[in-house]
């Protein structure tokens, strides 16, 4: 079986000019997420993901300057489908 994978996207607002926030995904019950599951967005993001092609539950993490601005909890592939996207919606990155 192969892997899977989901989308994510949304928009930061609120971000100063040219700075970035970090898009993180980890599995639910790991601390931090690893390197090579952390991305570099800001303003309108879409990114993607490859996750194992089992079930299982996911943190989405938004953090900007180092302070965690938005997180939320999904299941793969039960609340997006293989391939699907996951809304963040609007994030205030200064919060």
């Amino acid at each position: 079986m192969g892997d899977g994978m989901f989308m994510v996207q949304g928009a930061l607002v609120g971000l100063p000019n040219k700075e970035k926030c970090s898009l993180s995904l980890s599995l639910s019950n790991e601390e931090s997420a690893p390197p090579w599951k952390t991305v570099e967005v800001s303003g309108n993001f879409h990114d993607g993901f490859t996750v194992s092609p089992y079930s299982n539950n996911y943190q989405i993490r938004i953090s900007c300057n180092g302070k965690l601005v938005a997180s939320k909890l999904v299941k793969y592939p039960q609340d997006m489908g293989v391939g699907g996207t996951v809304d963040i919606g609007k994030v205030n990155a200064q919060w």
